[in-house]
């Protein structure tokens, strides 16, 4: 994860202002650029829109002093941002989301569908505000998949840029189902870098998320970083919904997804809601 440009998508409203303090506080300790992104359907008011997104880059400069770019342009949220984001060569992206709402409850979450077409790392933030130690308290589910390994080193790079500590939490499944070299692998990482770790079981993994959320809340995390594996289930009837969970979790923690370049072979699950 390079920490050179953090992208910013504006919708212009008022309460998702908070992402940009977000990103701020990262930028500032990563000495990144801020790259604020605004889309609109129509011609018409790009120019009004490119005003307004300059306005919340002037009120940004009050927490914020270093490079400050500005961006209008036509498209939709799931096909633009994430093609803006690799021809501007951003590292991380910041979102802000308030909530599932109308058809979305019944396709799936929007802000999942963006970070789905995406492998750039993607932090989600609802309407908590950073904390003053920033994300001092690093939470990350343990599933046994191969692409926590291969994606950890994001999480390790956040944890170190805040001098930070990471709690595990580890799902208790069947034997044969964990592949234990996964945990050892990321326990090694994490101590390789003389990062802190804490691990934490679950016994409910029916409810896994919630227990996670929960967890997470106890000890008042400041971030939870996870895989994103909505992939294998977005475009069915019933699209997966643990990433959405973690994304409009009670507390409002923010939430770090990243999904992975590699990518096991699709078979699709179809999940029962009740």
């Amino acid at each position: 994860m390079q920490l050179k440009k953090i992208l910013v998508p504006c919708d212009l409203k008022e309460k998702s202002f908070v992402a940009l303090h977000h990103a701020a506080y990262i930028a500032n300790l990563a000495g990144a650029e801020i790259a604020l992104l605004h889309l609109e359907f129509s011609d018409r008011l790009l120019e009004a829109s490119k005003a307004e997104l300059d306005t919340w880059a002037i009120r940004l400069k009050e927490t914020f002093s270093g490079n400050i770019t500005t961006h209008v342009r036509k498209g939709g949220v799931v096909g633009e941002i994430p093609a803006f984001a690799k021809e501007y060569e951003c590292g991380l992206i910041v979102m802000p989301t308030h909530g599932m709402k109308g058809v979305q409850r019944l396709t799936g979450s929007l802000a999942l569908r963006v970070v789905s077409e995406s492998h750039i790392p993607f932090i989600i933030v609802q309407e908590r505000t950073i904390r003053p130690q920033g994300y001092k308290k690093l939470v990350i589910p343990i599933d046994y998949r191969h692409q926590l390994l291969e994606e950890s080193k994001a999480f390790v790079q956040l944890a170190k840029l805040f001098a930070g500590e990471v709690h595990l939490v580890l799902k208790r499944i069947n034997a044969e189902m964990m592949d234990e070299s996964v945990l050892a692998g990321v326990k090694q990482i994490f101590e390789e870098n003389q990062i802190h770790i804490q691990m934490h079981e679950v016994a409910h993994t029916s409810h896994f998320t919630k227990e996670l959320v929960r967890y997470a809340a106890s000890i008042e995390a400041d971030l939870i970083c996870a895989i994103n594996f909505s992939y294998e289930y977005l475009y069915t009837l019933f699209p997966r919904t643990e990433e959405e969970d973690l994304i409009y979790n009670d507390p409002q923690i923010p939430v770090l997804l990243i999904t992975p370049q590699n990518q096991d072979e699709v078979i699709y699950n179809i999940p029962m809601r009740f």
